[in-house]
C-alpha cells in the first residue's frame, strides 16, 4: 500500500501549527482547559527591592557577608540564619536579595515569608506565583509539591529563602528540589531559633549579632 504522504504531511503541518499555538497561548498568560497550571503575567525581579531601612551596620554586614560566603560553597545546600525578635532579619534578607548577584549567580532568587503558623500550601502558592505560573485544580498535596518541584528544575541555579521559620519546615512536602534532585538549589532559613535552623540540618548557620556600640553610635546620628 502506497503511503499518502500529502495528506501525512498536511497533518504534521497542522499539529505544528496547533503546537505553536498553544506556546502563543500559555505565553500570554492564559489557561489551557484540563490543565492544572496557568501562566500569570511575568513576575517583578525580588534584586530590585527597595531597602531605604536598611543601614550598613558592622553586624549585618558581618552576616550578609558570611551568607553570601557561604552560598559559594557546593557542599552547602541549606544555611540557617538566626537572630533575636526585631534585630533585623528580614531587611537583611533583603539586603542579600540585592546583593548576592555581585558574587554568586543565580537564574532566580525568592524570598518567601512563613510566619509563626505555616500553611504549606499557601508558600506553595506564594513561590509559584513568584516564578510566574499558578498551581491549579490540584487537589491532591503531593501533586501540587510534584509540580513545584517540576517548575523549579526548569532554572539551574535557584536560592530560595525562607523567611522567619517557626518550626522546621518539610521541603519535600512543599515540593521544594534540593541536594541530589537540583544540585542547583540553595536554601536560606531565618529563625528566632538556632534550634530551628538545626533541626533544618543547615550546613553553615549564621548568628545575627547584637549591636555593637559602634553601630548604636551609628545609629543614634
Amino acid at each position: 500500500m502506497v503511503p499518502r504522504l500529502a495528506s501525512s504531511h498536511k497533518l504534521s503541518r497542522r499539529a505544528l501549527q496547533k503546537s505553536n499555538a498553544i506556546d502563543v497561548h500559555l505565553s500570554k498568560g492564559y489557561k489551557l482547559d484540563n490543565n492544572n497550571v496557568s501562566f500569570p503575567a511575568h513576575p517583578a525581579d525580588l534584586r530590585s527591592l527597595p531597602t531605604p531601612d536598611f543601614v550598613p551596620l558592622e553586624t549585618s554586614m558581618k552576616a550578609i557577608n558570611s551568607i553570601i560566603d557561604g552560598l559559594k560553597k557546593k557542599k552547602n545546600k541549606i544555611i540557617g540564619v538566626h537572630g533575636s525578635e526585631g534585630i533585623g532579619k528580614t531587611t537583611l534578607m533583603k539586603q542579600v536579595v540585592k546583593q548576592v548577584d555581585k558574587q554568586v549567580h543565580f537564574d532566580k532568587v525568592l524570598l518567601v515569608k512563613v510566619t509563626q503558623t505555616p500553611n504549606l500550601e499557601k508558600i506553595k502558592d506564594d513561590i509559584a506565583r513568584l516564578v510566574g505560573f499558578e498551581i491549579q485544580g490540584a487537589d491532591v498535596e503531593y501533586q501540587r509539591a510534584a509540580t513545584l518541584s517540576q517548575r523549579l528544575k526548569l532554572w539551574k541555579k535557584v536560592l530560595i529563602i525562607f523567611d522567619d521559620v517557626w518550626e522546621k519546615l518539610d521541603l519535600a512536602t512543599i515540593g521544594i528540589p534540593y541536594g541530589e534532585e537540583h544540585k542547583g538549589c540553595k536554601i536560606v532559613v531565618t529563625s528566632r531559633f538556632e534550634e530551628v535552623c538545626t533541626k533544618m540540618a543547615s550546613n553553615q548557620i549564621v548568628e545575627i549579632e547584637e549591636l555593637t556600640e559602634q553601630d548604636r553610635l551609628k545609629l543614634s546620628r
